[in-house]
């Protein structure tokens, strides 16, 4: 019976991964909203997905919870980055990526190339037991818990900070810093769920000597609390695609001059013309639109002695430009 509750589960966390990582190419491809903010996305769903796909593996019976072959699939401390990073593209898309930034992702990328040193060791050495990687994956548990929650709370703090300080904000630019800490929020209780099967996984470990992840039902439900941190992401991130994340306007304003003027709407690199307009060529007549309040803007900000030192990337981004190839091409 547990067998077969853990072959069914298995297939649960390979679909999973699948429809994840299909979500991943999506964002890596997709036209609209902030470029860098989608790769950032884009990368934490091939992460998540690759985790998943190792999960599944193990669920499934193929693989042995300590296969070292398999350490590279295993990269969780990018996630918290990666969703920072996330979050704070879409609240602030003119912000210019820069050396310092590099600091947040020295652990990942060492936990990266320790697990790929794994891999390929185990590839050249197929029967060498690594008894050392139990430890190290509990380690790296902690290290998860560490740096993932400071990342959820330091990107509500940006949420929040960016609710209350821009002065007299268009009704969709409030709409979408509430989905954002909504996503956060839920984010926030999902990881919660989940840390306690890490914490107390952790503490049988290395108090008692045994791992409660050796209990099949323990190691069921703390592998799906860890799927649906992603599955919700997911969830949100194709809301966001298809438009129903947020809305424009209090009322059901079609009028796409008046949307433009008083809410500034082009300023969304978001922005869907198809909420708007359902004819093709009606859709084409509003992008033109949006393309000629961006540039207009983007001409105002560019003499604009405030920005006078500000890069041209920058005020692209600030100007509602999904990414300054785009305006080039223009």
């Amino acid at each position: 019976m547990i067998e077969k509750l853990f072959q069914a589960s298995s297939i649960i966390l390979y679909f999973s991964s699948l429809c994840i990582i299909l979500c991943a190419f999506f964002y890596f491809l997709r036209r609209r909203g902030n470029y860098r903010s989608n790769i950032f996305l884009a990368v934490f769903f091939i992460v998540f997905g690759l985790a998943l796909t190792r999960n599944g593996l193990i669920l499934a019976g193929h693989i042995h919870m300590d296969n070292q072959l398999t350490a590279i699939l295993w990269n969780t401390i990018w996630l918290g980055p990666l969703f920072f990073y996330y979050i704070k593209l879409n609240i602030y898309p003119h912000y210019l990526l820069r050396g310092s930034d590099l600091k947040h992702f020295v652990l990942p990328i060492a936990q990266s190339l320790s697990h790929l040193f794994l891999s390929i060791q185990a590839m050249n050495n197929p029967e060498q037991q690594a008894d050392l990687l139990g430890y190290l994956y509990s380690i790296e548990g902690i290290l998860f818990l560490l740096t993932f929650f400071p990342y959820i709370i330091l990107s509500f703090r940006y949420i929040k900070y960016a609710g209350v300080s821009e002065q007299q904000q268009p009704y969709w630019r409030k709409q979408k810093l509430l989905w954002l800490k909504r996503i956060t929020k839920v984010l926030y209780v999902l990881a919660f769920i989940n840390s306690s099967y890490v914490i107390t996984n952790f503490l049988s470990k290395f108090i008692f000597v045994d791992e409660l992840a050796s209990l099949p039902t323990y190691f069921l439900f703390s592998e799906f609390s860890f799927s649906l941190i992603a599955i919700w992401i997911a969830y949100q991130a194709m809301k966001l695609v298809i438009g129903k994340a947020y809305v424009y306007s209090e009322t059901d304003q079609r009028d796409i001059d008046l949307l433009l003027s008083k809410e500034k709407i082009f300023l969304d690199a978001d922005l869907n013309v198809s909420l708007f307009r359902k004819e093709k060529e009606e859709q084409k007549q509003v992008y033109n639109k949006v393309r000629s309040a961006r540039a207009a803007y983007l001409r105002n900000l560019s003499m604009h002695t405030k920005y006078s030192k500000h890069k041209l990337k920058s005020l692209i981004y600030r100007s509602g430009y999904p990414n300054h190839w785009i305006y080039k091409s223009h």
